[in-house]
This record gives C-alpha cells, sequence and structure tokens, in this order.
C-alpha cells in the first residue's frame, strides 16, 4: 500500500512538472521581444500646424506599415532595434476651404513619409510600452481641379519632399506568440519650405500631424 502511494504521489509529481514544464514556454514566449516584426497601423490624423495646412485640412484616415528588428536587453524585459516606417495619410479637405461660390473647386491633399529610426519596447506582463524616434523624408502632394467662370478649367499639382522626423509612443498587448495589438500616438513633422514656390497651391513651413491609430503586430 505504501508502495503504491508511493508510485501514485510520483505519477501526480510527474504530471504537475509536465503541466509547468508546458505552461511556462508560453507564458515565457508571450514576452519574447527579440527578433522581426511587422506592425500595420491605421488610424486617423488631425493637422496641428502651420497656419493655411491647419486650415485646409480635417481630420484625415492614415495607414502604413511598420518593420524592424528588436534585440533584447536586461534580461529579456526590454528591447531596442531599428525600424523602418512607411506611412500615407489621405488629406480630407475642408468644405468650406474657400468662401468664393463662384468657383467649383475640388482639391486633395496627401502626406507620404518614409521614416527610419530606433524603437524601444519594454514588456510588463504580457503587455508593453514603447517609444520609438525616426528621420527620413516628407513628401507632401496636392493636386487641384476647379472651373473659373464659364468653361475656364484649370488642372493641376505639386509636390515637395523635405525632411520628417516623427515621433511616437504606444502600448500594447501580445495575444499569442505570433500576434498583438497596439495603440500608438505619433507626432510627424515635415520642414518643407516654399516661399518662392509659383505653384498655385505650395507648402510652406512644418506641417505637424497628431496620429492616434490601433494597429496589429506580427512577431516573426
Amino acid at each position: 500500500m505504501i508502495q503504491r502511494r508511493g508510485i501514485t504521489r510520483a505519477l501526480a509529481a510527474a504530471a504537475c512538472a509536465t503541466l509547468l514544464a508546458v505552461g511556462a514556454p508560453a507564458h515565457a514566449q508571450g514576452q519574447d521581444l527579440d527578433g522581426f516584426f511587422i506592425e500595420v497601423p491605421m488610424g486617423l490624423g488631425t493637422p496641428l500646424a502651420e497656419d493655411a495646412y491647419e486650415t485646409l485640412y480635417d481630420p484625415s484616415f492614415w495607414t502604413g506599415v511598420n518593420l524592424g528588428w528588436l534585440f533584447e536587453v536586461g534580461g529579456g524585459s526590454v528591447a531596442i532595434g531599428p525600424a523602418v516606417d512607411i506611412q500615407y495619410a489621405f488629406g480630407n479637405v475642408e468644405e468650406d476651404w474657400r468662401e468664393d461660390d463662384a468657383r467649383e473647386d475640388d482639391l486633395y491633399l496627401g502626406r507620404f513619409r518614409a521614416i527610419g529610426g530606433a524603437r524601444f519596447v519594454a514588456a510588463v506582463g504580457d503587455a508593453y510600452i514603447l517609444t520609438r524616434l525616426g528621420l527620413g523624408l516628407d513628401l507632401a502632394h496636392s493636386s487641384w481641379d476647379y472651373y473659373r467662370g464659364g468653361s475656364n478649367r484649370i488642372q493641376g499639382d505639386h509636390s515637395d519632399l523635405s525632411l520628417g522626423v516623427t515621433a511616437g509612443v504606444g502600448m500594447g498587448y501580445r495575444i499569442t506568440e505570433l500576434i498583438g495589438v497596439t495603440f500608438l500616438l505619433d507626432l510627424p513633422i515635415g520642414f518643407h519650405d516654399e516661399s518662392e514656390s509659383s505653384a498655385w497651391f505650395h507648402w510652406n513651413g512644418e506641417l505637424i500631424d497628431l496620429l492616434l491609430s490601433v494597429a496589429v503586430d506580427f512577431y516573426l
């Protein structure tokens, strides 16, 4: 009887050890920050400056793709690494941007950014917080199509490429080993200066947006 009890206890201990061994890696994998990631954000952006840009631009949809490689430091709860952010904002122009009712206007504004920089991530259980900073290119584009009395139709487009800087913070949760959800807050700045431009519409000044988005993260 004693021998059977000993065997039973040994089997129970082995079963518990097996469950712990199976469960532990799953939990650890949820905090594995090291490796390649792809992030797909979607959200809204609103202009903060400069005056002409802020006057024309309403809150607009934006999307993109962020990718990079993180390297664990500090025992695995913290990671840092290079990242590239590709962003595009679909300009939503204010309906009342021009008060002259004699013209039927169609104006489009858009911004494309390609930013390279660094990302810092800290894990808190299955959740994480992050911050990032990058430097790259900011392409602002505009096109217009309007009538100036009768059949006098005017069309055109104009673009300006400049230095771009993006700073951002975020927080998220690792749903599985391979998938996470992140809430992002970004502040992209484009340094445009076209005071001598002869275009009907030109970019001039620091174009600053505030971007709010939700992203799906894939860890590979």
